[in-house]
């Protein structure tokens, strides 16, 4: 699903932004030797870099894509100061709101040719809201998906900067199963997938307009994971349940402010690991499409049958499938490649979400605290609205990336952020205090 087209071409492609607030004076000449130290010089058994795949990009030859290293690659182009201008001058001072629009333009543009697709820009913020605050540093990664996953990222993070993230450790949702067990889950695979493919082939999308390929950024106020966790033990639903009812409560109160009636459900690709990830600049991760509620009597209602979706989810075997048919996609040409995943985007999925762990301690770069960490993706091909959830030091971030047409209203798009928050404040007014 991955470089099926020219990289030149921003909205065939997914592009993600990674943005951290960093307290303090990061320079792309320390960057820059920082990576060369310990990402160029880190070698795999067999001699070969790592993460090879930051100097790489891809070509065509009869129909096939193939890597093709930058024979010319320089630093200097892919760690430099933000240098881009006009409607995307970076804000100084930088707030949410303008973060939000310089990550949504961030997200569209095409990368240079012939280089490995990916950057990190530093933006400092010298007028600080607060006067006591000291200078900081917005350390932006800018990269194509099809070069790594959210595992790679932060290992590549981690290797930078010679340190460990206080990242909980990825749950893979490993079972203990038998062998017969085993055996039931390879025979029940062809019925889950075709299952699965018809609810995404036979259902509505909740937006029929015709997508702009631009793009507007909402994100959240930052959510405590306290938050989370008191909503979770109360009623008594995984942690997953409670974000992914916040995605949808937001999204039934905008299309609410739009004046118009949300759907019962949605359907949302879900991305998630596989287990025992190679290493390296790799994409390794699988895919499920859930039908959620979103048009519930209630907050509650909403999260509790979320709970029963997320739960029963949890033994399809659809997952998978989807690394196979991958490995068999890839056997064919572009043009047939095309056609395919043209053809499932262009069923019932309205967005596409992946939840990424929040780290539990204060985090350091290179002896710079970690202030905030944002993640955002951009929209791909029929899919208009991609959500991700990250960050540092027990606070959450939620982003949502909405094409401008999808809804109708602008306005409600950039409101998603925070009637994520609304959601939450109302479920956690539900719990009896003692």
């Amino acid at each position: 699903m991955y470089a099926l087209y020219p990289y030149s071409k921003p909205n065939k492609t997914l592009n993600v932004t990674i943005t951290f607030c960093i307290k303090g004076n990061l320079t792309p000449e320390r960057l820059r030797q920082l990576f060369t130290e310990n990402i160029m010089n880190n070698k795999t058994k067999e001699g070969q870099s790592t993460f090879e795949r930051l100097q790489q990009t891809w070509t065509t030859y009869l129909g096939y894509t193939f890597w093709k290293t930058d024979r010319n690659f320089n630093l200097k182009n892919h760690i430099r100061e933000y240098d881009y201008d006009g409607e995307l001058s970076f804000p100084n001072p930088c707030q949410d709101s303008g973060l939000a629009r310089v990550v949504g333009q961030l997200v569209g543009l095409p990368w240079e040719k012939n280089q490995s697709p990916w950057e990190i820009l530093l933006a400092k913020d010298c007028h600080p809201t607060n006067s006591l605050e000291q200078q900081k540093t917005y350390f932006i990664l800018r990269m194509d998906h099809v070069l790594g996953d959210g595992y790679s990222t932060l290992k590549f993070m981690e290797l930078l900067f010679n340190l460990k993230l206080s990242v909980p450790k990825l749950g893979m949702n490993q079972r203990q199963l038998t062998k017969w067990q085993r055996f039931g889950m390879v025979v029940k695979i062809p019925q889950d997938f075709v299952e699965n493919t018809l609810l995404h082939l036979l259902s509505p999308k909740m937006y029929d307009r015709t997508l702009s390929n631009q793009v507007n950024v909402s994100i959240s106020p930052a959510v405590p994971v306290s938050l989370v966790k008191d909503i979770k033990n109360h009623f008594k639903v995984s942690y997953a349940a409670v974000l992914h009812s916040a995605v949808q409560g937001a999204i039934a109160r905008g299309i609410h402010l739009a004046g118009k009636t949300p759907p019962k459900t949605t359907l949302c690709s879900l991305s998630f690991p596989v287990p025992n990830h190679p290493g390296g600049m790799v994409i390794h991760t699988t895919y499920l499409i859930c039908e959620l509620p979103c048009g519930a009597a209630s907050p509650v209602d909403r999260l509790t049958e979320t709970q029963d979706i997320l739960k029963e989810a949890s033994k399809s075997t659809v997952p998978l499938s989807y690394p196979i048919m991958f490995r068999i996609l890839a056997l064919y040409p572009l043009p047939v490649r095309r056609w395919v995943m043209n053809f499932l985007f262009s069923g019932g999925i309205s967005y596409g979400m992946a939840t990424f762990p929040v780290t539990n301690l204060t985090d350091y770069l290179d002896g710079m605290e970690v202030k905030d960490l944002m993640i955002s993706f951009g929209t791909i091909s029929s899919l208009g609205m991609m959500v991700h959830t990250g960050g540092v030091n027990n606070r959450h971030r939620f982003c949502f990336t909405v094409d401008k047409n999808a809804f109708g209203s602008e306005e409600w798009c950039n409101k998603l952020g925070g009637l994520v928050l609304e959601e939450l404040r109302e479920l956690a007014q539900r719990i009896p205090r003692s």
